[in-house]
């Protein structure tokens, strides 16, 4: 029926043609694939999947574009922030607020689905960081993740 779906969409990245024959990248999609990335570009040794442009890029879009799901990204920086730093407290989290009885009625695989795309973007963002020990990962947030909170507690004023 024409109607494109998925994130580079969504984000305004990408375009199809009025036949649907042909995919193109939008103004905004050409401005991000000339960012440097430290993968594609072969900046090895590496940290992240995403250079520091491609990822303010990337949260400016997420917040122009897909409101409700920057709303649920700055969601688990507030909790990770409020100490609830593991994937369990983190899923009891989200249940309490988006799963059954609420306006989103997220069953349990959609928490966890949800929590583990947030997460992670969140860390390919360098806004969280993720520290294992053994098989037990905790998160807490980076300086740039605690500006995104802070800058969010500044938009609410």
């Amino acid at each position: 029926d024409g109607t494109v779906v998925g994130f580079p969409s969504h984000l305004g990245l990408i375009k199809v043609t009025p036949d649907c024959r042909y995919v193109t990248l939008t103004e905004a999609g050409l401005d991000y694939v000339e960012l440097h990335n430290p993968v594609l570009d072969g900046s090895a040794p590496f940290t992240s999947s995403m250079s520091e442009q491609e990822s303010t890029f990337m949260i400016e879009q997420i917040k122009n574009h897909l409101p409700s799901t920057w709303a649920f990204m700055s969601f688990i920086l507030g909790s990770i922030n409020n100490g609830n730093y593991t994937p369990d407290q983190l899923s009891d989290e989200i249940e309490d607020a988006y799963g059954y009885g609420s306006q989103r009625n997220w069953n349990a695989a959609q928490i966890s689905t949800y929590r583990t795309g947030a997460i992670g973007l969140l860390g390919d963002m360098e806004l969280i960081e993720r520290t294992r020990n053994g098989r037990r990962v905790t998160y807490s947030l980076s300086g740039k993740g605690m500006a995104e909170i802070l800058l969010g507690q500044e938009d609410d004023k």
